[in-house]
């Protein structure tokens, strides 16, 4: 027998996912190798716009968004009620077998609320409880988690999709696709003074986009979630376009797409 295929945790962003079709599920499905696989969604575009409809006003703070008492039961809604159980069922009719939870449901995400003034009902990730996890991997599902998670003190809580994401590879020692609109990590090439992808990026060059103001907004809290995931031991970080699914295959195919980010580039991308 083969070595266990190493596990693959997605990351959907809510910016991609209203142009997310049933063809791209099944695209998915086509390029799917069998690996153990969490999909995580974000679901900020759709917030946003429920906010709108609901006569409120979407608040962000450092590309985290301000979740203040009004706007927490709109997040819950939208993530939990509304966009997961759409990206269950299009996953279902694509021949994935799915299965929708929560950061709440058995306790996956164990979260604390955050201590910067401003953001309200915005916690991050103390832990992973993989118990629930392992039971739905072991019998096949592809858990499909909303980042709507509890604390201790029994506060429903508004995490950021990416940490979500990032500390679930950790917990499984996998690899880490973070999929939004945006084709990569932009720099400005030094040659011609034009902005253009990235496509290797180690946690000293990104630290340093940060600070420069090379990486900006929704895109800091991205990054600096990839990099603590590498140095505490995630061992590859994608970002990429996510909404064409050729470039999916062209990434399996072995062909470069995206921002590649690795604590060393000595070794080949790894496919296994």
């Amino acid at each position: 027998m083969g070595s266990p295929k190493r596990p693959w945790v997605i990351k959907l962003g809510g910016s991609m996912l209203d142009r997310l079709d049933q063809k791209w599920f099944n695209r998915l499905y086509t390029i799917y190798d069998g690996s153990p696989l969490i999909l995580v969604h974000g679901g900020g575009k759709a917030i946003d716009a429920m906010l709108v409809a609901l006569g409120g006003t979407p608040r962000y703070h450092r590309g985290l968004r301000v979740t203040d008492e009004a706007t927490l039961p709109v997040v819950q809604m939208v993530l939990s009620g509304k966009i997961n159980p759409a990206i269950v069922g299009m996953m279902h009719m694509a021949g994935f077998q799915a299965i929708g939870v929560s950061g709440i449901d058995g306790g996956i995400v164990q979260a604390r609320r955050t201590e910067e003034e401003g953001l309200g009902y915005v916690g991050h990730v103390v832990s992973i409880n993989r118990a629930l996890l392992d039971v739905l991997l072991h019998r096949g599902y592809v858990p499909i988690v909303s980042p709507v998670s509890l604390s201790t003190e029994g506060e429903y809580l508004n995490i950021n999709a990416d940490e979500v994401a990032t500390a679930l590879a950790l917990a499984y020692d996998a690899r880490l696709w973070l999929l939004s609109d945006v084709p990569g990590i932009y720099i400005t090439d030094e040659a011609t003074g034009e902005m253009r992808v990235t496509h290797e990026l180690n946690p000293e060059r990104a630290r340093a986009l940060i600070r420069s103001g090379t990486i900006s907004g929704g895109m800091i809290p991205k990054v600096e979630q990839a990099i603590q995931a590498l140095l505490q031991g995630v061992p590859e970080i994608f970002i990429m376009r996510g909404d064409d699914p050729d470039l999916l295959e062209k990434y399996v195919r072995g062909e470069i797409v995206g921002t590649r980010l690795k604590m060393d580039f000595s070794e080949p991308v790894g496919r296994s």
